[in-house]
């Protein structure tokens, strides 16, 4: 196992430094192709006001910036 080390496949090309963790990972993509035909801006808005589906206080800042990122490129239909 000291050898492994992560496969890229498919559209995953880069690298993944493992020192980082899982939140780091995350802040450090760019949104990139948000499927916007896929109304897949929806299916995250509609879950981030479901109640009962909580994240921890340490992701939050994470989700905001995520939450102003869509909302400026795929803004709420009204």
């Amino acid at each position: 196992m000291k050898t492994w080390k992560p496969q890229p496949h498919l559209r995953q090309k880069m690298l993944i430094d493992l020192s980082l963790s899982d939140r780091e990972l995350f802040d450090a993509l760019d949104l990139g192709d948000i499927w916007g035909d896929a109304k897949l801006a929806d299916a995250y808005r509609y879950l981030r006001a479901y109640k009962p589906c909580t994240v921890p206080v340490s992701w939050q800042p994470s989700l905001e910036k995520l939450d102003g990122e869509l909302d400026a490129a795929c803004p709420k239909e009204t």
